[in-house]
């Protein structure tokens, strides 16, 4: 609900636009003879400025107004009054926001005459989102109010469109050797051995702009619409999603070649991502409930570095004796990402100061609360790829055995990780391929630039 003393302009048509819409107008039935006397009570405050006044005025794109417009908004600005035609001043005491796209602004920037008008402006740079889990929750917004029209959208679609998304506004780093891929997981609280949260923020500082280009949420959406409403699917899948991405880009008149050749590689990085992203929802459903197991590991292990780090006693729940923390349980989940003895403590003290306060906020402790820990469980609990390729080679090559547990790792897709069963099937499909192809098998006959997008 909009504040008594809130109100917003929209702007599309410069022609169309009347002045008074923002200051009020006069009247004329209200006026008498004496024109002194009745013209104050003739003029209507009804105008955008005069209903915000002593609250919040919002403009949506701001400089498609009439130059008209902004000088009554510079003086608003300069002496706090309305500028009302044929009547005079009305005092006004409200704050302005404004909307513009950069090169809107930039235009502004440009233009001589607007200096006066440039020196009132506090700009406040607005970037893209760079956190995948934060995109992916614009993405499940937004869809929220479509109609899919029966289209199930496979649980890796949306998060394949946020990852490449993101990766296309992200920008080199000099400092770091990391490539985009990896920069990306370090935004998205992921772990990334060798980073840490502070190199982050050396990275962030380094690119002020970053976010400021690239693919907007609004493509992406729009996209999605393309998809379910032209293809006729009952199931959208991440490689198709990604195939009609790709269509929209090269329909895209406003992208330079260069443009185009940098997004054509993010592509690439994108189903490389994807790939793996794949093989580790195969490997979960290798595993029954993993999300259950996977969250009790976790709270068993915040239990235990937290006696650890604070010197404390662990209470046996059987028999209610005290003891020391687990060093053989702390380690064998630790030395699953590689944390050497010597930087024990450290790990478990820094995941401990990190978790404790949310534990303190009533946050429930999961798998996924920190990059650290989910790397740890999910190291710990799936299956090695060896595992994984015993039971997703070719159909004709499988034992009776390894036939009944591909069909079980289906079934758990089904039931446990939200899929269809065509996007369960198309998903395992996908990751026995990728088992027994290589990268130049998969896209022969392709042209060079999309040999990455089909198999």
């Amino acid at each position: 609900r909009k504040h008594p003393g809130w109100t917003s302009w929209k702007e599309t048509d410069p022609g169309s636009q009347d002045l008074t819409r923002l200051t009020g107008a006069i009247d004329p039935e209200a006026l008498s003879a004496d024109r002194l006397e009745s013209f104050g009570k003739a003029y209507r405050l009804n105008g955008e400025l005069n209903v915000a006044n002593r609250g919040l005025m919002e403009f949506i794109e701001i400089f498609k107004l009439d130059e008209r417009f902004l000088a009554v908004l510079l003086v608003l600005a300069e002496e706090q009054k309305i500028k009302a035609p044929g009547f005079g001043t009305i005092y006004a005491d409200e704050a302005i926001v404004a909307h513009t796209n950069e090169a809107e602004y930039q235009a502004l920037i440009e233009d001589p005459k607007s200096e006066a008008l440039q020196d009132r402006l506090v700009v406040v740079r607005v970037p893209y989102n760079l956190r995948v889990s934060d995109e992916l929750r614009i993405y499940e917004k937004l869809l929220r109010e479509v109609d899919l029209k029966g289209t199930h959208i496979s649980p890796l679609t949306l998060r394949v469109a946020a990852t490449l998304a993101v990766l296309s506004r992200l920008q080199p780093t000099q400092k770091w050797r990391v490539d985009l891929v990896k920069k990306m997981r370090l935004y998205d609280g992921q772990y990334v051995e060798g980073l840490s949260e502070k190199d982050l923020q050396e990275m962030r500082d380094e690119n002020p702009r970053e976010g400021m280009e690239g693919i907007s949420p609004r493509f992406v959406i729009n996209q999605i619409s393309n998809a379910v409403t032209g293809g006729n699917l009952s199931c959208l899948d991440p490689l198709t999603l990604l195939r009609v991405m790709w269509m929209g880009i090269e329909q895209s008149t406003s992208l330079a070649r260069e443009e185009r050749d940098r997004l054509a590689r993010l592509f690439a990085d994108t189903r490389r991502e994807y790939e793996a992203l794949a093989m580790k929802e195969v490997q979960k459903a290798f595993v029954e409930s993993f999300d259950e197991s996977a969250n009790s590991l976790a709270r068993e292990y915040f239990r235990q570095i937290e006696a650890y780090c604070t010197g404390g006693k662990l209470r046996d729940p059987m028999s209610g004796a005290e003891e020391d923390p687990n060093e053989n349980f702390m380690r064998s989940l630790e030395r699953s990402i590689g944390v050497q003895d010597y930087e024990k403590r450290d790990f478990r003290c820094a995941l401990y100061e990190r978790l404790h306060p949310l534990v303190q906020r009533g946050t429930e402790i999961t798998y996924t609360l920190d990059g650290r820990l989910q790397a740890a469980v999910e190291a710990h609990l799936l299956p090695g790829t060896r595992e994984v390729r015993r039971v997703l080679a070719p159909r004709n090559s499988l034992t009776a055995e390894a036939l009944a547990r591909r069909d079980e790792v289906i079934d758990r897709l089904v039931r446990q990780r939200g899929y269809c069963l065509e996007g369960a099937l198309r998903l395992v499909e996908h990751v026995t391929q990728a088992l027994t192809q290589t990268e130049r098998e998969r896209g022969r006959g392709m042209p060079k630039a999309l040999q990455w997008l089909w198999r």
